[in-house]
């Protein structure tokens, strides 16, 4: 691609190297003549007043508007090279002496009007495509044939210009075709416009015939000899006349040009009786007299049916072979052919070779000819960070033949670019804020070329990609299905395809290349969050739309650019809706670039990790992710937002428990998992059993000895050893309360009913529910466990009920044993099992 950049710049190249080289080997001779010829007679007298520097500027300008808007992008580079060259010339020289412009003294007044000849030079340097300067970026696109040469963005124009100017030099005594051969939408009417402008108007007409604009065959030749009769009568009325009258003899009928002519008055005298032969034969000498050559231009002929076909070939070859004539004619060659054997299956390709002289096949593109044209649409309406996704992610690696999963045939001609524009673009505009861009370019792709195969994937995404599972829903995403074989891992759904025999093996290679690129664990995909490989953002890739039950990124990272009171208010509007769980998801899903983003990130995780214990239930939230940002080790990346000092990140950490809501329950189940894991947490043991202390007082202090503080109390705990007497070296896991805690509920349980620490005492047989026994936990807080009961016995605040039916408990366990469970059967309270507010 750079080679062939380079030399279709050489000419201007050249050029410029030779006037450069001219200037310096001349320079003491130029410098001499341009002072006699030019500055002497023209400049020397010049008076430096305002006026004079104003008419300067105004000539200037007057200048580069000249050369920019009317002077072609040639003429404006070459006057360009020229005077820069003169001037790098006088420049360099002592020989002259410049005079100071008046508004600016940096610039000389020779600076002045230099600029207005080389600054259309740079500006024709700018490298834009003349096809696209126009359009609209909000509008859809159409699909439109070029017309001049600087709209030639797959250089067509130097081969368009020599099939001209052979058209141009030839004289033939009968027609001559050429047909200029090529798939439908690969450019034929466009470099039919391209020949046609370098045609030599003063010696040449051009007639352009639709026939896919003629209804039925029958009237083909009828609307051919009108639309050519119409058009010779500016080169020769009479040539005009007797073309008509000899169409009306082919056809046995008068057209209905001729009834008007006739009626006008202005061909009537030359309609006579002879034979058709005879019009021929001076329609023929006529145009050969005239000087002038007619090149009729038939564009569509493969959109015709096989007798409209024929029917055209029939008038080429055979009717309408008169001398000067050209017809350039486009169509699609197999096309025609196979139209021609529906009609007489015993004529072969030689059929075609008899009518057509010259078959011209369109000049093959460069193979980034579209890559190009797709990325100068794109580059008008993608956002600036979406287009860089595409120069970067998409076009260097998808677009590319070196890349072993490429798609670089994805597009078959331009005709194609069009409609992927404007069908991308009309669902770009809804989803870009909501969408990981690449995802959602390279689905657009598949849609576009296999719409059957997209439309499995939704349908059917199991037969593609499997579910990559995590204990969290951030963490979840899709693999591709594959199998091995040959020792290398394939895609699965590329074998079915195979298999059903419904696509050719180059389709199922672009298949299985923008499947790979949508679903390959690129780090950018996984880190993105949004894009198609996660579960929770994969529907709507295909609804062009947020469902109900989905969060909107637009709306999301609006809030979160707003500060933690915008993101609070995104995040109860979600609870409210009962999406706390996909919240909490995208909140984990955020990868924070800086200290604040981090600290922002972790504080409206735990303002929503109450609302989701509300919602879900304590024990579902996904502590363990949320532990990852907290630890207090190497290995934790955010540490590095606060530069390695710890104390800022306990800071942090003490505000965030400390500003735990009512009642406390996820805050608690926070602490409860730090103290199980074995990693280092910026606070103690110490500091965190005081935040469950606080919590429990600020239940007693509001709603006494609750199911909630009971539950605190139970699990401001940790797990010990409890060894077997017989010397085995087996034992028991127990929970023993912290002493600050143990030491608290014995001097509280007095003042308060203690129904529900008693309910919590009763532990019960798993297999048998008519077993139980008191809790060790709960023994294990007294010296001796005749205490609890002397706690139970002389509490003032329970009923008496209650309290003689766990006395009662309490008595045969000891009677049997408190490490064997005892039968018993609660009627009062007692029996109904603790509930904390919060479902757990």
């Amino acid at each position: 691609m750079i080679l062939s950049q380079i030399s279709r710049k050489l000419p201007i190249i050249t050029v410029s190297v030779a006037i450069i080289a001219s200037l310096s080997f001349f320079r003491k001779s130029l410098n001499i003549l341009l002072n006699k010829v030019f500055v002497i007679p023209l400049i020397s007298e010049f008076e430096d007043t305002i006026f004079n520097s104003l008419v300067l500027v105004l000539l200037s300008v007057s200048i580069l508007l000249w050369l920019t808007i009317y002077g072609s992008k040639m003429f404006a580079r070459q006057i360009g090279i020229i005077s820069l060259g003169f001037y790098i010339l006088m420049a360099t020289s002592k020989f002259w002496i410049f005079y100071s412009f008046r508004f600016c003294p940096v610039l000389s007044n020779w600076d002045i009007i230099i600029i207005g000849f080389t600054v259309p030079m740079f500006l024709s340097i700018i490298k834009k495509n003349p096809i696209l300067e126009d359009l609209p970026s909000d509008g859809f696109y159409e699909d439109l044939p070029i017309f001049k040469a600087d709209e030639d963005s797959f250089n067509r124009k130097g081969i368009a210009k020599e099939i001209a100017d052979k058209i141009n030099i030839t004289s033939n005594k009968k027609s001559f075709a050429i047909g200029i051969l090529g798939e439908y939408g690969t450019g034929k009417t466009s470099f039919m416009n391209l020949i046609k402008t370098n045609l030599d108007t003063k010696k040449i007409s051009v007639i352009e015939f639709n026939p896919w604009g003629v209804e039925g065959k029958s009237n083909i030749q009828q609307d051919f000899f009108d639309v050519l009769s119409s058009n010779l009568y500016r080169v020769d009325p009479k040539i005009s006349g007797l073309v008509l009258d000899y169409s009306r003899k082919l056809a046995r009928t008068s057209s209905t040009m001729e009834k008007i002519l006739r009626h006008t008055g202005i061909i009537g005298s030359l309609f006579h009786e002879s034979n058709y032969i005879d019009d021929y034969e001076r329609i023929n000498q006529l145009l050969e007299s005239s000087g002038k050559k007619i090149v009729v231009i038939i564009d569509d002929l493969d959109r015709l049916y096989s007798e409209e076909v024929l029917e055209v070939l029939r008038i080429i070859r055979n009717s309408a072979n008169f001398t000067n004539i050209f017809y350039l004619v486009a169509y699609d060659k197999s096309y025609v052919n196979r139209a021609v054997l529906t009609i007489n299956a015993n004529t072969g390709a030689s059929y075609l070779d008899k009518i057509i002289q010259l078959e011209i096949p369109l000049p093959k593109r460069d193979s980034s000819d579209l890559q190009i044209q797709l990325q100068g649409y794109l580059e008008l309406f993608l956002d600036p960070d979406d287009f860089k996704v595409f120069t970067e992610h998409i076009l260097t690696t998808g677009f590319s033949p070196q890349y072993e999963y490429a798609y670089p045939k994805i597009f078959r001609q331009s005709r194609d670019i069009i409609k992927f524009i404007n069908g991308f673009k009309l669902i770009y505009i809804k989803l870009k804020d909501e969408v990981f861009f690449e995802s959602f370019f390279v689905l657009e792709l598949l849609k576009f070329r296999f719409p059957l195969i997209y439309d499995r994937l939704y349908e059917n995404k199991k037969d593609f990609v499997h579910e990559q599972a995590f204990a969290t829903l951030e963490s979840q995403f899709y693999e591709l299905d594959t199998y091995i074989e040959d020792k290398e891992s394939k895609i699965s759904i590329i074998r079915k395809l195979r298999s059903e025999n419904e696509y050719q093996d180059d389709e199922i290679k672009l298949i299985e290349g923008l499947l790979h690129h949508l679903f390959f664990g690129w780090e950018r995909t996984k880190s993105a969050k949004n894009s198609i490989i996660h579960p929770m953002y994969f529907d709507r890739y295909f609804r062009y739309r947020i469902g109900s039950r989905e969060i909107s990124e637009k709306f999301f990272k609006k809030a979160f650019s707003g500060g933690l009171d915008k993101l609070k208010e995104l995040i109860d509007n979600y609870a409210d809706q009962n999406m706390i769980k996909e919240t909490v998801a995208r909140l984990f899903q955020l990868k924070a670039l800086n200290r604040s983003e981090f600290e922002l990130q972790v504080k409206a995780l735990f303002y929503t990790g109450p609302l989701y214990a509300l919602q879900q239930g304590v024990r579902n939230f996904a502590f363990d992710s949320l532990l990852n940002f907290l630890w207090d080790n190497t290995y934790n990346s955010n540490l590095k937002f606060f530069k390695q000092n710890t104390y800022d990140f306990k800071l942090l950490i003490i505000s965030l428990f400390e500003e735990a809501p009512f009642p406390y329950l996820f805050h608690n189940e926070m602490i409860y998992h730090i103290r199980t894991d074995n990693r280092n947490f910026p606070l103690s043991e110490e500091e965190l059993t005081d935040f469950q202390i606080q919590y429990f007082k600020k239940h007693l202090d509001n709603v006494g000895l609750s199911e909630d503080a009971v539950y605190i109390f139970y699990w401001t705990s940790e797990k010990i050893f409890e060894p077997l007497q017989d010397g085995s070296g087996k034992g028991y896991n127990r929970h023993q309360i912290k002493d600050k805690m143990a030491k608290l509920i014995v001097e509280v349980l007095s003042f308060h009913n203690p129904v529900n620490f008693l309910r919590m005492s009763i532990q019960t047989d798993l297999r048998e529910k008519s077993l139980h026994t008191v809790n060790w936990t709960f023994l294990n807080l007294f010296s001796d466990p005749e205490e609890l009961r002397n706690a139970v016995l002389t509490n003032t605040k329970i009923s008496e009920e209650v309290k003689n039916e766990y006395l009662q408990f309490f008595d045969a366990c000891k009677s049997n044993g408190f490490d064997r469970y005892t039968e018993f059967e609660f009627t009062t309270e007692l029996k109904n099992k603790l509930m904390t507010s919060i479902h757990l």
